[in-house]
Parts: C-alpha cells; sequence; structure tokens
C-alpha cells in the first residue's frame, strides 16, 4: 500500500553519514511511522584502560591493503578491501608525517561498487585519482575515479572485462577469483600493466597497456600480451619453490597447485622492478631479483624469507597465502609493507594485517616489522564471527554488551571461541563499554565451537540464565548461581539442554512468545529460518520439547540465493507498541524486519523488510542487539558481522504526525528512573489494567486500577532495569505504553 510507506533515495554527501531506516508499527489501528537509525561510532569503547579510535568498525580479517585521497584535501587515506564479507573500509588520514592516525569513515563506502574476491586501486589515466581495479568473473573490471572535492567520491564503470591481444586473438586476461594479480606499469612508461599467472599456474603472463605506444597518454586500456614467460621463471607444481631460467614450455608444463599473490615494484633501487609472490598453500613470501630490462624481465634469485634478508627484519610468516602491499602508511612520503592473508577461513584473523615500516627509500626500501595488528589494535575484533546480545549482568540497570564468536584462529580447523564481556561503564544516558573480560565463564575451554548466547530468567530465581547455541546444533543451560545483588556468575546445569538438536550453527533467543509469562526459545540457524520452541514447565522449571512447537515459525527465511544457499539467520526479538518484532540477520548481510507476531504464532508474519534500513555493507553473516542503551526511549542496535566486528547506531523516531485519534497514548511514568513509589499521569481514565514487562518480554508486575485510581506502583521488588509499561482498558484494548527504567 502506497500510503504506508516512505521512499528515501540516497545520494553520496562525504561528509555526512548514511541513515538507516526501518519502517515498522507505532499504533494498532495500523498508521505508520520509522525506526530509525543513525550510525553511533562516537560511542566510547576502552581496552586494557586504552580508548578504541575505531571500535566501531566492524573487524578486519584477510584484507587488500590501497591509499586513495577520499575527501580531496591532498593526503592519502587507507582504503582496505576485506575478503571476509567483501567490504570496503575506508580510513581517513589525520596524520602528520611520522604519524598512524586513520578515522574510519563509513560515508565513503556509498560511493564504492559492489565487488568481490579483491580491489586494487591505481590510477591508471594519471589524473591523479586512484581507479578501481576489481574481480570481473574471470578476470577483472575498472572503475573510473569520477569524483571531485566539490562533488565528493564516484566511481563509473569503463571496463566489466579487460582484454589483452595475444597476436592471434583478443580475449579476457585470465585472472582467477583466488589470485590478487601484479596490477602497477612494470615497464616505466606511464600507464598500467597487469601480470598474472596463465592458466596452468605455472609462469606468468606480462599484459603490456599499449596505451602510451598508440596515443602517447595513460588514459586507455589497450593491453597486449607482450609475454607469456615474464621473468623467465615458474612456481613449482606441488610447492612454491621458484624454478629460474625455466623456458614454460606449455606442452610441457602440468598445472600448478594453488594460487599465488603479486607485488610488483622496485626493491632496490635500480630502476627495474622485482616481484614479491605469495602462495595459496604457503606461509612465506618469495622476492625475485630482476636483472633484466623494463620490458623483458628475468629473475635471476629469489629469497623465500621476504622481506627478512632484503636488509634486515623479521621474515612474513602467516599460516597459509599472504598478500603483499607496498602503500604508505605512516605519511613519511615512502611506501611501508603491508601484508595479510588472502586465505578465507585459512589463516590468522586477529592479527592479521602486519606493518614492515619503510626506514629506507621509496625505490630501495629497508623493511622494520612493526606490528602485526595495523589498525586492528583499533577496533573491537574477535577474531571471525562476531555475535553480540544485550544483558545487565551487574544488575545496575545499565545493558552490558556481551560478545561471541566463531574463534580466534589457532591452526587449520582449530579455533579458540569464547565470549567478550563489555560492562557498560556510561550511564543511563550515555552509554560506554569496557572490555572486563575477553573469556567470559571461561568458555574457551570448553570445548564449544561457534557459540552464540542468550539470557533469562529460566528458574524464577530473580537472576537471568544463559543459554548457549553451537555449531553442532545443540543448547547448553548455564544457570546463575550469582548471590542476590552480585555480578552474574555461570555454570553448567545442563549440556545438550533438554535433547534439542536443531540445525547446524544455531543462535537461540529467549522471549515470551505466547505471552503466558514463561520464556520460550526462537532459534535461528544455517538453513536462514527460525524455530519456535514453546516453555511447556513454570516460571521456576522450565521444559521444552526436543523437537520444535512449531517448525520455520512465522514463514520466516533470509536466504538470499543470489549470494548463498545458506541463511545463518539470526534472530531477536522485542516487545513495542502491541506487537513482537522479530529481527533477523544472515548470510547475506541484510537483516530482515517481521511483524504481526503477537497472537499469531501458527500464521504467516509480516516481512515489513529484507533490508533494514538499506543495510548492505556492514559484512556477511550479520547478527542484531537492539536494546534501550540511552534514556531517549528509542531502540538502539549494534550489529555483529563474520569480520569479527560490530558496528553501532543509535535508534531516533520521526514522522510522529503519523499519530492519528484513537492511536497509543505516550505513558510518561515518574520519576524516571526510578528505585520506589511510580506516579503514571492519565486522567481522566475509566479503569484499566497495568502490565509491566522486561525487555525480554516476560510481564513481571501486573495490577489493576478501577475508574479515576490514580496510576500509583511501588518498584522495589522490581530487579533493576529497563522495563516496559502497558496501559490496557476495560475493553481489552490497548491504550498505552511506555519505558521504565529501575535503579537501586
Amino acid at each position: 500500500m502506497k500510503n504506508k510507506h516512505l521512499s528515501i533515495s540516497f545520494s553520496f554527501l562525504p561528509k555526512l553519514a548514511a541513515v538507516l531506516l526501518l519502517l515498522c508499527p507505532i499504533q494498532k489501528n495500523h498508521a505508520q511511522g520509522f525506526y530509525q537509525f543513525q550510525r553511533a561510532d562516537e560511542i566510547p569503547v576502552t581496552v586494557q584502560s586504552v580508548l578504541l579510535p575505531n571500535a566501531w568498525t566492524g573487524g578486519m580479517n584477510f584484507v587488500q591493503a590501497n591509499s586513495a585521497d577520499l575527501d580531496f584535501d591532498g593526503k592519502k587515506d587507507l582504503v582496505f578491501f576485506d575478503r571476509s564479507g567483501f567490504r570496503v573500509l575506508p580510513f581517513l588520514n589525520q596524520g602528520n608525517s611520522g604519524d598512524v592516525n586513520y578515522r574510519y569513515a563509513p560515508e565513503y563506502r556509498s560511493a564504492f561498487p559492489a565487488m568481490r574476491e579483491w580491489m586494487i586501486m591505481r590510477d591508471y589515466n594519471g589524473d591523479g585519482k586512484m581507479d578501481i581495479f576489481t574481480y570481473s568473473t574471470g578476470g577483472a573490471a575498472v572503475y573510473k575515479n569520477t569524483g571531485s572535492a566539490g562533488s565528493g567520491l564516484s566511481f563509473q564503470l569503463m571496463n566489466n572485462l579487460l582484454t589483452s591481444n595475444t597476436g592471434m586473438i583478443t580475449q579476457s586476461i585470465f585472472i582467477t577469483s583466488d589470485d590478487i594479480p601484479g596490477i602497477t606499469d612494470v615497464d616505466g612508461d606511464g600507464d598500467i600493466d597487469i601480470c598474472t599467472f596463465n592458466n596452468l599456474g605455472r609462469c606468468v603472463q606480462f599484459h603490456r597497456n599499449m596505451s602510451q605506444e598508440l596515443y602517447g597518454n595513460s588514459d586507455s586500456l589497450r593491453f597486449r600480451l607482450q609475454s607469456d614467460n615474464w621473468g623467465n621463471f615458474s612456481e613449482g607444481i606441488s610447492s612454491n619453490a621458484v624454478v629460474l631460467n625455466d623456458s614454460c614450455d606449455v606442452l610441457k608444463s602440468d598445472k600448478a597447485d594453488g594460487a599465488s599473490t603479486f607485488l610488483i615494484t622496485d626493491l632496490n633501487g635500480d630502476g627495474l622492478v622485482e616481484c614479491v609472490l605469495g602462495d595459496a598453500n604457503y606461509n612465506n613470501l618469495i622476492s625475485l631479483k630482476n636483472g633484466g630490462t623494463p620490458v623483458t624481465a628475468d629473475f635471476t634469485s629469489f629469497d623465500g624469507q621476504f622481506p627478512a634478508n632484503n636488509l634486515s627484519t623479521s621474515a612474513v610468516s602467516l599460516t597459509i597465502f599472504p598478500a603483499a602491499f607496498y602503500e604508505d602508511v605512516d605519511n613519511d612520503g615512502k611506501r611501508d609493507l603491508v601484508v595479510s592473508p588472502q586465505g578465507v577461513n585459512r589463516s590468522e584473523n586477529k592479527q592479521s594485517v602486519w606493518w614492515y615500516r619503510n626506514q629506507g627509500s621509496d625505490a630501495f626500501p629497508d623493511l622494520t616489522f612493526v606490528e602485526n595488528n595495523l589498525l586492528q589494535k583499533e577496533m573491537i575484533d574477535l577474531g571471525e564471527g562476531a555475535y553480540p546480545v544485550f544483558f545487565d549482568y551487574d544488575g545496575d540497570g545499565l545493558q552490558d554488551l556481551f560478545i561471541s564468536n566463531h574463534g580466534y584462529f589457532i591452526s587449520l580447523l582449530s579455533y579458540s571461541t569464547r565470549i567478550a564481556l563489555f560492562r557498560n561503564t556510561g550511564t543511563a544516558s550515555a552509554p560506554e563499554f569496557t572490555l572486563v573480560n575477553d573469556n567470559f565463564a571461561n568458555l574457551s575451554g570448553a570445548g564449544l565451537q561457534s557459540i552464540t548466547p542468550t539470557f533469562g530468567d529460566l528458574d524464577g530465581d530473580g537472576d537471568k540464565d544463559m543459554i548457549i547455541g553451537e555449531k553442532n546444533g545443540k543448547l547448553h543451560f548455564y544457570r546463575n548461581i550469582a548471590a542476590a545483588g552480585q555480578p552474574a556468575q555461570f555454570t553448567l546445569a545442563e549440556a545438550n539442554f533438554e535433547g534439542i538438536q536443531t540445525q547446524q550453527y544455531n543462535a537461540p533467543f529467549l522471549f515470551d512468545m505466547n505471552k503466558d509469562g514463561k520464556l520460550d526459545l526462537i532459534v535461528g540457524n544455517i538453513r536462514g529460518w527460525v524455530d519456535y520452541y514453546q516453555n511447556n514447565g513454570s516460571s521456576s522449571v522450565p521444559e521444552f520439547s526436543a523437537t520444535p512447537t512449531i517448525a520455520k515459525i512465522g514463514g520466516i527465511s533470509v536466504v538470499d540465493s543470489s549470494v548463498s544457499l545458506n541463511g545463518f539467520s539470526t534472530p531477536v526479538a522485542i516487545e513495542d507498541g502491541n506487537d513482537i518484532h522479530i529481527f533477523v540477520g544472515s548470510y547475506s548481510g541484510r537483516v530482515s524486519h517481521y511483524r504481526n507476531v503477537i497472537w499469531n504464532l501458527n500464521g504467516t508474519f509480516e516481512r515489513v523488510t529484507n533490508s533494514l534500513g538499506g543495510i548492505t555493507r556492514e559484512g556477511l553473516r550479520t547478527a542484531p542487539a537492539i536494546a534501550y542503551l540511552d534514556d531517549d526511549n528509542k531502540w538502539d542496535l549494534v550489529l555483529g558481522n563474520y569480520a569479527g566486528g560490530v558496528s553501532a547506531f543509535r535508534g531516533t523516531v520521526f514522522n510522529t504526525s503519523l499519530q492519528e485519534a484513537g492511536s497509543i497514548t505516550q505513558l510518561l511514568p515518574y520519576p524516571n528512573p526510578a528505585s520506589g513509589a511510580v506516579t503514571i499521569p492519565l486522567d481522566p481514565h475509566s479503569g484499566g489494567t497495568l502490565n509491566i514487562t522486561d525487555m525480554a518480554g516476560k510481564t513481571v508486575y501486573t495490577q489493576r486500577f478501577s475508574a479515576g485510581t490514580p496510576l500509583q506502583f511501588s518498584v522495589q521488588q522490581l530487579a533493576a532495569g529497563l522495563y516496559t509499561l502497558y496501559w490496557q482498558g476495560n475493553s481489552g484494548k490497548l491504550n498505552g505504553n511506555g519505558k521504565l527504567l529501575v535503579v537501586h
């Protein structure tokens, strides 16, 4: 229905953050408003007494490093492309000479095209602006930088599949999805050339750009196969060993094992480019010394411990598939070496961006190892996978942030899975998070894999317990054994809880779905649907069937077959207005919003959107967490993704003019926050019932008021936390709602 939707188009504005819009109901008569979310990168996060400058970047795993002037201020900024989610990560350069000072700038992401596998930025047309070379099926595409200081950053597709004249035919330049090609001015004539391994993966093809030779400028992409044995070497068939003086006779060659990465640059100041190779199945980089000419390279020696033997430093040693990049990190005018693995899910994921400072010259570098976590140390990064959930674990009325992960890489097929606790050390109006435990409940030693926690009071003792889902589809129940008034302390009460066996990679969430005062379970999974397990026990003794009460509840499905046949659904539910709203993260990265849930568990839920506010650039396998983080009575959002980090968003509400006659009244209790007696101004009223629910949707207080009686009650018996108030008139119709923060 067109009159119920607002269409928004976004144009890129370099100084404005993207705004995320979410359509949702605000009243029973179906007049609609919007939740609105905007990035909240300013929320402070502290780790080991250090304020993280880029806390909410979303993590980094397997990146390619580039430099480009994003804001046209004359300084090169850093742009990473992460293979873990195909994310563009722009960082504005705020440093001076010798400084490393970058600010994550997500507002520039929308200027970049959708890309996958790899992105290399080079100025191919000589206009001083960095253009984009990126993977296109079986080859490479090129986007021209059409931005300016006045119009902002923008790119235009110039060629969706680069071709090269082989002498007999013109065909696409072959580049696999795994390889990182060498794209630079190889022959020193001023235009951009391409080097890549041939179809057999052993010998290198040199595709020479003939723009200068044909037109006297660099702005064309006219390639010719100059050599199918560039450098006169080959890579080993079953190893990454280099064979010099190899003729690369195709008729005598077998196929090499694995993909490769290139860095092509002058390493010894002789005006000839050297080549640095990484291999998909090995942990080292190999540099090859060029003893030929600019057009006809001839590699005469190699170093398998680059850059250790370049002058003096430690060699690169990443588990699998390192790639080298040459960019100026510290603003000293000399390019540095940045190295990151390209083997997704097969290599380091926490300390995976190595930086070697260049203490020599740009053409004759002296590379010294500085750190293995460039910019990663400035953000929340839990390796691979980030699944946030809010829970006030210390009872101070502030929502603390728990983040579980798939795991920190240890070795091939071995990960350390754990939960990090970020305590909310801010105030009711200004959240601030401090890491107090990076292995909460010591779960790294429990043998669990890829875990997702949820919290709720299952045993009726007034504190919240924990259920953990994991990769194998089982659930585990941890009881909170902390004394009253003490921070939560969990002990395993029942492994393989109630014998429940879900699909793999389950994501449980505790919520009172059928409004009977007991917490139920909704569980997402790898297949992309959500199952409902009804609590058939009591408020103090939970009882669940081993099979779903309702499988694939509400018709929820978050599979996007254009991305993957898997869904990896991660549901979270809230109660707002007179309905339950379910938000579901997914493999594709989109977050779906479902409503028309309450009293409709056997029906089909209405999907308001499959792209919450147009969120499409936060990475793959997203996981939402929603709570009130400040006192503005608006839902806030933290979103995890598979790169191991999280993004924060503040909620705002607009278009309140949509409230019509007969709509729900906003209840305004005072004092708020409260610790004792509370009054709700509602005069006149003809009698009704006040219900109070906690953040899990569980009704914790009910009181009947006769006509004209002041709405006064006490919250002394309620635990500290945020609650929702519902006023239901004698007709049974919901007439009002509001929020109340209880503190003690």
